[in-house]
């Protein structure tokens, strides 16, 4: 993880050294500032770095690249041996192992569409000088955070909404974005808690032209909700093609030039990278866990069985009462707009005592979506039957789940409510009833929505859409 930053606006040295420090905790290897003028044009660029490939100093940012080409770079591009090599052989020369030097060839050589090459997580922007340009991208599935503020030709972005906000008053809370947080506990791209910021979203690439203050973005990528390249093979074809893509995944994950482990809670998602990780090394795979004190939160018994059962090299960090609540206390220092996933607290007491043994950790993060891991799905598997009654039926059956004095009973009667079981998958995923919302929120950009066009796909299949 690093911290990338940089605006047109005209801040002095200080005060972006300041914007820096406060996201200082991603990239604590190096602190780097360029303040670049060009024509009438000035430009800042600045970086926290978490070194994982090179970690020779040649390689901090921001960096240049043929004295022309500037970027700041949060994330990894994971085939980017690949790209070099085709690159060298037309005839580009590299100084560094890095990555980031590959992503400004690969930008000279194929300019914009340069992001259809990278295989990786990624937010970065480059500034060409000849072109008067910023150009940036965030990959596939937006692993990687890029917030901007755009007015006129003043134009700011950062790894983190925080950096956007020091030095900048003129900031007014969203109220769209806190009925969207109050609906389903986090705030959704493009928007933020800003009505000023906005998040650049997922598959998207952008430019920023410094002499009109242009800005322009075009999406580069996006799930194939047409179902246009369908899979054709057989049910084993289709196991053994998904496992070489998932085994490979892992594998490429795993290079880096400092120590890399995994976070294994013991359910589906983790365990399948654990498991994958140790057929990928010949080294012993390092694995983390926490346990709490309260058993129904406690799943580090079933990540000791899992990691026992792989071999691994197994470490359980214990989460007590007052750690926690200090982390709850200081949470705001890391998420600087509202988020309410419960597992950010365990998640950052893991990273701290990792970061004792690895610099670089991975975890199963959208895992559960692609395997069926959550509870949701087995709901909507058994309420089926339900929503193939008359509709009269289904309301009988409501009324009564209603008359019963159990908090389930209303749960289930609530799922059922909805006109159909697309309605009542949405509904348990926005929480769109609660009654403190003053409106209900739209739902038409989740991505589930799209899926229903897909009408080749089942029920289970047709729900494996993260959001």
């Amino acid at each position: 993880m690093c911290g990338i930053y940089g605006t047109t606006i005209n801040y002095n040295k200080a005060e972006i050294e300041a914007k820096l420090n406060r996201i200082s905790f991603r990239g604590p290897d190096k602190m780097g500032i360029s303040q670049l003028k060009s024509g009438d044009n000035i430009v800042s660029l600045g970086h926290n770095r978490l070194a994982i490939i090179d970690l020779d100093p040649r390689s901090n940012q921001p960096f240049m690249y043929n004295e022309a080409i500037h970027i700041v770079f949060n994330g990894e591009i994971y085939n980017y041996q690949d790209i070099k090599q085709s690159l060298i052989n037309k005839g580009y020369i590299f100084n560094t192992t890095s990555d980031t030097e590959v992503i400004c060839a690969a930008y000279m050589e194929y300019g914009e569409e340069c992001v259809n090459y990278f295989n990786g997580m990624f937010a970065f922007v480059i500034f060409d000088a000849k072109k008067q340009i910023l150009f940036g991208a965030r990959d596939r599935l937006g692993k990687k955070p890029f917030y901007f503020f755009h007015k006129g030709k003043n134009f700011e972005f950062s790894s983190q909404v925080s950096s956007i906000q020091l030095f900048n008053n003129n900031l007014s809370i969203s109220q769209k974005s806190i009925n969207s947080y109050l609906s389903w506990g986090n705030i959704p791209d493009p928007d933020t808690i800003y009505n000023e910021v906005k998040k650049l979203k997922a598959g998207y690439s952008f430019t920023f032209n410094l002499d009109s203050g242009s800005y322009k973005h075009k999406q580069y990528w996006d799930i194939d909700f047409n179902g246009d390249n369908l899979f054709t093979g057989s049910y084993e074809e289709a196991k053994e093609e998904l496992e070489s893509i998932v085994t490979n995944a892992v594998k490429i994950r795993l290079f880096a030039d400092v120590p890399v482990g995994i976070f294994l809670s013991g359910g589906i998602d983790s365990s399948l990278v654990a498991a994958l990780a140790t057929k990928s090394t010949n080294e012993k795979v390092k694995t983390f866990s926490v346990k709490f004190n309260t058993k129904g939160f406690d799943e580090s018994a079933y990540a000791q069985k899992v990691a026992s059962h792989l071999q691994t090299d197994h470490h359980i960090i214990e989460c007590n009462y007052n750690e926690g609540m200090d982390l709850i206390e200081n949470l705001c220092e890391y998420y600087d707009e509202p988020f309410a996933d419960s597992s950010a607290i365990p998640s950052l007491l893991l990273s701290k005592y990792t970061k004792k043994h690895v610099t670089v950790a991975l975890s199963g993060d959208g895992g559960d979506e692609s395997f069926l891991g959550y509870h949701r799905y087995n709901w909507m598997r058994y309420i089926q039957n339900a929503y193939n009654m008359p509709n009269f039926a289904r309301n009988i059956l409501v009324n009564g789940l209603n008359m019963i004095p159990h908090y389930k009973s209303k749960v289930i009667a609530n799922v059922l409510n909805h006109k159909t079981q697309n309605d009542a998958y949405l509904g348990m995923m926005a929480n769109t009833k609660k009654p403190w919302l003053e409106n209900v929120p739209d739902l038409e950009f989740l991505e589930e929505k799209n899926i229903y066009t897909i009408i080749t796909k089942t029920f289970l299949n047709g729900y494996q859409i993260l959001i």
